[in-house]
């Protein structure tokens, strides 16, 4: 059943929300590229910094903040207007709670999140932060499923993704085909071969041939 359908800024992060109120679940759904706007933002391969929600946690290669590749971050966390205190994200994060507290009053529904190729990439993101938000947490792990999805962060990403999968707030299931070319982009940022800010993925691999 789908509850909503965010498509309020056509050239951005296209997701639809849906329920299956049998298992208390909230399926949030980004879609992958269709337009020049979105093609111009996947070669941005430049690495922006940003806030790292489990800063306060002790996981191998901790850091402050961690880095995201500059065009996919731009869909979901800069902010639409400089008088608001929320991203786009963080937006999208509130709708399905909300949606998720309609079915179950007491907080304890599934949060699972989906997308192929950008939407992929988006959906790695949504992941990462969901899974730092105890809203999110409280009955399963969040669940997420990508498909053909390109590298999102650097090491840092990896490791604070790492340490959420390892606590049991994260499992990931990243599907690829053999050959196609984009599971296996970006490699750099411009900067990377300097600063050794490589991209690398996250997530349980699942070859498809």
């Amino acid at each position: 059943e789908v509850a909503w359908f965010g498509d309020k800024h056509p050239n951005d992060a296209i997701h639809s929300i849906c329920v299956k109120r049998s298992t208390k679940t909230v399926t949030l759904v980004f879609r992958g590229t269709v337009n020049t706007h979105n093609w111009k933002n996947n070669m941005k391969f430049g690495m922006l910094k940003q806030y790292n929600p489990i800063t306060n946690e002790i996981y191998k290669g901790r850091s402050d903040h961690v880095n995201i590749h500059c065009g996919f971050g731009l869909y979901l966390l800069r902010r639409w207007n400089s008088g608001l205190h929320s991203n786009n994200l963080q937006e999208i994060l509130e709708k399905c709670n909300t949606i998720g507290r309609e079915m179950a009053p007491d907080g304890k529904f599934r949060l699972s999140i989906a997308g192929h190729s950008l939407g992929g990439a988006l959906a790695t993101i949504a992941s990462f932060y969901a899974s730092a938000d105890k809203r999110f947490t409280a009955v399963a792990p969040v669940r997420v499923f990508t498909f053909a999805a390109p590298r999102v962060g650097d090491q840092s990403f990896l490791d604070a993704y790492r340490h959420l999968e390892q606590t049991g707030r994260l499992f990931h299931a990243r599907f690829m085909n053999c050959r196609d070319i984009v599971p296996l982009i970006p490699w750099c940022s411009f900067q990377g071969r300097k600063d050794g800010r490589w991209y690398k993925h996250v997530g349980l691999q699942v070859k498809l041939h």
